[in-house]
């Protein structure tokens, strides 16, 4: 995730300034890189498009490792026509069908998806990865997409696809609503700030 603070400080050492910042900060936050970036710049505001993944554990058992870290479904997946699918959201489209509704009240539902697809995991089997690149995202929208797309893929929807879901603009055609557990933001895209680029590889470094 990006934050941006303004100051009328200067900061002389970014280096030292990062490891003050996270000998004060929580056990649950780690900032990982930091950089001076144009003063007009609005973390969110700014922001061209954000990547999010959903992770699905597709084993007969639960794993006691993956718990409340992934979506377990031990239900068939037909990966062909889930892989199918995902190739159909790229593009623009109406969302309304796979939002929380109440959110939906003056909002436009339009959306723009950039890359959609998904990715076996290859240190444990089973261990299936939707990734979901757009210009924007609607409450619970990648969670009720995700439980859609199961319900296409385990055949229990065969006979339709993700288009024509979308086009119904009806929320109670769609499937069911994920937990929030599987699901994590990846990184935010930027136009015109590869200060943010940098930062990302440095985060990937340390993984």
């Amino acid at each position: 995730m990006i934050v941006n603070f303004k100051t009328t400080k200067t900061v002389q050492n970014i280096g030292k300034f990062l490891l003050s910042m996270n000998a004060i900060t929580d056990s649950g936050l780690s900032i990982l890189a930091m950089s001076e970036v144009e003063e007009n710049f609005d973390a969110r505001f700014s922001c061209a498009s954000r990547e999010y993944e959903y992770l699905i554990l597709n084993t007969k058992f639960p794993r006691p490792t993956w718990k409340n870290r992934a979506f377990w479904y031990q239900h068939r997946i037909d990966v062909p026509r889930l892989e199918t699918e995902l190739e159909l959201l790229k593009g623009e489209h109406d969302f309304r069908s796979l939002a929380k509704v109440i959110s939906m009240k003056n909002r436009s539902t339009v959306r723009t998806v950039l890359e959609s697809k998904l990715e076996r995991s290859a240190e444990f089997d089973g261990l299936l990865k939707i990734r979901i690149r757009a210009n924007g995202f609607l409450h619970n929208m990648i969670r009720i997409l995700t439980g859609t797309l199961l319900e296409i893929a385990n055949g229990k929807r065969k006979d339709t696809n993700i288009l024509e879901i979308l086009s119904s603009k009806d929320r109670t055609i769609a499937g069911i609503t994920l937990p929030p557990h599987g699901l994590y933001f990846l990184r935010a895209y930027y136009d015109s700030s590869p200060q943010i680029d940098s930062m990302y590889s440095v985060r990937d470094l340390q993984k």
